[in-house]
């Protein structure tokens, strides 16, 4: 997602700390937005401090980063669940932009 992300609008939203709760595979992860980028790490439990708690599935979080799933309609068909400063949140997944991925790194001469 960071490299999807629109770096100078993000940096508008200031600070934002969500702990994502994979409810299918028991993982639990820290992402943070800070300076216009997204920060990842696993971690054990809920840390103090989370300014939003977001809840789904592993399958729900690769639809969004592997298909460009559209985070807001997830939301409202309730394959995710938000708790706290959910506004906040939805903003910053509307600041996440598609490209091919998929590119020729070197093309002939033509």
């Amino acid at each position: 997602l960071s490299i999807c992300l629109d770096g100078a609008s993000a940096l508008a939203l200031g600070t934002c700390r969500m702990h994502w709760t994979l409810i299918d595979t028991g993982e639990s992860l820290r992402v943070e937005l800070s300076n216009g980028t997204l920060h990842t790490r696993a971690i054990e439990s809920d840390e103090a401090g989370s300014d939003a708690s977001v809840t789904t599935t592993r399958a729900t979080l690769e639809e969004i980063v592997g298909v460009g799933a559209a985070f807001a309609d997830l939301c409202d068909s309730g394959a995710i669940e938000l708790a706290g400063d959910a506004a906040t949140v939805r903003s910053l997944f509307g600041l996440v932009q598609s490209f091919n991925l998929f590119f020729p790194i070197i093309e002939p001469v033509r």
